[in-house]
């Protein structure tokens, strides 16, 4: 598992793309899911070091998503963050209830998506070095 190496899982593809830019500006390796299928078989395939995943996707519930994320042996360990619209506020929460590891509102700073992508990236011991934050607004709807 690369430590640069993130999932983002989003049906609007306006937010995969909007993740994706700010994620490899901070020289991340970025793979996007527009739905739970795929995001499994890439959490899978591309071996993550973090997964961003939307609660409402639209071919199975984001729950459904990092339950089976977090059970099997291969990706159970790999941290997920939990990003929703702010009417999905309690389907957030339930996801930080059953193993997400961060909860995060859309639309949300650029420099508040980065400082907690660096902080489940990067808390383990030992030297790394933090990607790069500006104070860019984005995620809102498009």
């Amino acid at each position: 598992m690369e430590t640069n190496r993130v999932l983002i899982v989003d049906d609007e593809e306006g937010v995969r793309k909007l993740l994706g830019r700010i994620l490899e500006a901070a020289h991340m390796d970025v793979y996007a899911a527009p739905d739970g299928k795929t995001a499994l078989a890439l959490a899978s395939s591309c071996k993550p070091a973090l997964v961003i995943l939307d609660m409402g996707l639209p071919d199975m519930d984001g729950g459904e998503v990092l339950r089976r994320i977090k059970s099997q042996e291969t990706t159970r360990d790999v941290p997920v963050m939990i990003l929703t619209g702010m009417l999905d506020v309690p389907a957030g929460a339930c996801g930080l209830e059953n193993g997400a590891d961060a909860f995060m509102l859309k639309p949300f700073l650029s420099g508040e998506m980065m400082a907690r992508v660096n902080a489940l990236l990067y808390h383990g011991p030992g030297p790394h070095a933090p990607a790069r934050q500006d104070a860019q607004v984005a995620g809102g709807a498009p």
